[in-house]
């Protein structure tokens, strides 16, 4: 059986670093604890493990702050056309479409060796 307690005592204490550095300069936890974590573990499994605590600590940290007002009349543009481009280009990523935004296999060796149409009647590149 592996032992579990190295491994997120390592974990938190990746944690705590970041979040130290978030503390001081209000930014980074992400960007530190995915880049400490993928030295101990697949990046995607790091990722995963820094999801929930930098959406907490970031909905926190606006939430706390004395500007939230200011923020939303400032950035209410940004805010409107970023959750309208998610909700309109969410169907690149579902639907028939997918294979397009979420497989790269699309863009496979076979493709680019075919002769004439794809089965989407899209041409072929037709390199060597």
């Amino acid at each position: 059986m592996i032992d579990v307690l190295p491994f997120l005592i390592t974990i938190a204490a990746i944690f705590l670093l970041a979040g130290f550095i978030k503390g001081v300069i209000g930014l980074g936890l992400p960007t530190i604890s995915v880049s400490l974590l993928a030295a101990a573990m697949p990046p995607g499994k790091a990722l995963a493990i820094v999801i929930v605590p930098a959406i907490v600590t970031n909905i926190w940290q606006t939430f706390v702050g004395p500007h939230l007002l200011d923020i939303v009349r400032r950035l209410w543009p940004l805010m409107i056309g970023t959750a309208a481009g998610i909700w309109l280009n969410a169907g690149a990523m579902s639907g028939p479409s997918a294979r397009y935004g979420t497989n790269p296999a699309w863009a496979s060796d076979r493709d680019l060796r075919c002769d004439g149409f794809d089965e989407l009647h899209v041409p072929c590149c037709t390199r060597p």
